[in-house]
């Protein structure tokens, strides 16, 4: 492999700038040992009244040649992120007539004391090896820790159109430092049965996420909390707004794991025609234990073992340009760690059944893609905000929404029109609906 230096240095409209430089190539004399090293630093300011970001980046790799068949890699990455004034969330919508707020592009809804600190390291190492009945199998382990402190706050409120008056600031604080270690191994190859050649997937999965000694900062601030949340004007606001003080009032832990063994299969029914059929058994396992400086302890755990999510789908192809497809799947998703109910305790895992068909093309000699699709997604225990309800540690409270449908379309365009101009284009309408048929999640 021949040495390779990159340099590079940007410069754009809102004060962005940057440098990197990329270094790659054979490590000794016959090649078996490659290596590459890449450094990038960004530091932006936007089109949004305030923001400005910088981003530093260091990755590396090294790939040794074991044999002509074994293939060992190590790596790591590491990137630093700094945001002041991130925005969280969207504008208030409406006035206090009932019409639409109107704000300018570059109005943001981030006070200036707000910001996003961010450090994410990971290291991996992954073994493959081609085997000579033309299987292949890979083992791969990751550890990674993500590492971030914000400090950021949400406006809410119904506007007065003459005296932009009505708007509240919510401001809140969340720092943890959470660990993952995750093991993935899988063999994958091909067979021959009634007369055709078919693929076949096989591996398992196994991860565990860690959370230590989390602070605990009380959720979101307010009027109720004795927080100034006023703001006079929000049509001449500048982001100027008392900033809170942060006390931290507890700790919580959390650890997750997640075991999981998966099967899949491409059967070729005919030149035109594959089936897929897939199936995944899951083990999972959350536990969360809180401690508030006051005295009051809280325990939660959740698990769901054997938990099987089978998949089928199928495509035909119509000619040599366009394919049409079908799939079918179960769905099991755990709730995210801070989805609970008004009393703290976490929702039940997201369940249901997806259905999806589509016809997918190939254009301009297979350089550009387009795809179409229709779904409809089934599920129970949906995550919908409770109305203003907190749970006890002062954040968001959900309720589980059952018999829930979701049903939508989508578009999409990627590849080369021509020599030198790629494209990139898409287009989603997604619609849900309560067991009452009566719109949610709007």
């Amino acid at each position: 492999v021949d040495p390779h230096v990159q340099l590079s240095a940007e410069a754009g409209s809102w004060d962005r700038y940057g440098l990197g430089v990329d270094v790659s190539g054979a490590l000794d004399e016959s090649g078996r040992l490659r290596g590459r090293l890449v450094a990038d630093h960004k530091d932006q300011h936007a089109w949004i009244d305030r923001f400005s970001q910088a981003i530093s980046t260091l990755y590396g790799i090294t790939e040794l040649d074991l044999s002509d068949t074994t293939l060992l890699t190590l790596g790591l990455s590491h990137q630093v992120t700094h945001s002041t004034a991130p925005i969280r969330t969207g504008f208030p919508l409406f006035t206090t007539d009932g019409a639409r707020t109107h704000f300018s592009r570059s109005f943001n809804t981030a006070p200036n004391w707000s910001y996003y600190d961010r450090q994410q390291s990971t290291l991996f190492t992954s073994l493959e090896h081609q085997f000579a009945n033309g299987w292949s199998g890979k083992v791969e382990y990751t550890h990674a820790r993500n590492d971030y402190d914000t400090v950021i706050a949400y406006v809410d409120g119904e506007i007065d159109p003459a005296t932009g008056a009505g708007a509240t600031i919510n401001p809140t604080r969340w720092k943890a430092a959470p660990t993952q270690d995750s093991l993935d191994a899988y063999l994958t190859g091909t067979f021959d049965a009634l007369g055709r050649e078919h693929e076949l997937i096989g591996g398992v999965t196994l991860s565990r996420t860690e959370e230590r000694g989390t602070s605990n900062f009380g959720g979101w601030q307010s009027a109720r909390t004795g927080y100034d949340d006023t703001i006079d004007n929000i049509f001449n606001w500048n982001g100027s707004s008392p900033k809170p003080v942060f006390t931290q009032i507890g700790t919580t832990d959390m650890t997750e794991t997640q075991y999981a063994g998966y099967l899949t299969s491409r059967l070729h029914l005919s030149d035109a025609a594959r089936l897929i059929l897939g199936a995944r058994v899951v083990d999972w396992n959350r536990v969360n234990k809180s401690a508030l400086y006051s005295g009051s302890r809280q325990r939660t755990e959740r698990t769901e073992n054997g938990v099987v999510i089978p998949y089928a789908g199928l495509v035909y192809d119509l000619n040599d340009t366009w394919a049409a497809y079908a799939s079918y799947t179960q769905i099991f998703n755990p709730q995210g760690n801070q989805i609970r109910d008004v009393k703290g305790s976490p929702l039940d895992p997201q369940e249901g059944t997806g259905y999806e068909v589509g016809l997918k093309a190939d254009l301009l000699d297979e350089r550009l893609t387009a795809s179409l699709a229709l779904f409809r997604v089934e599920q129970d225990n949906l995550a919908i905000a409770d109305g203003r309800l907190l749970q006890p540690n002062g954040f968001q409270a959900y309720r589980a929404e059952s018999g829930t449908t979701s049903e939508g379309v989508e578009l999409e365009v990627n590849g080369e029109l021509a020599e030198g101009w790629q494209v990139t284009a898409g287009y989603s309408y997604n619609v849900s609906f309560d067991t009452n048929d009566e719109r949610i999640v709007t």
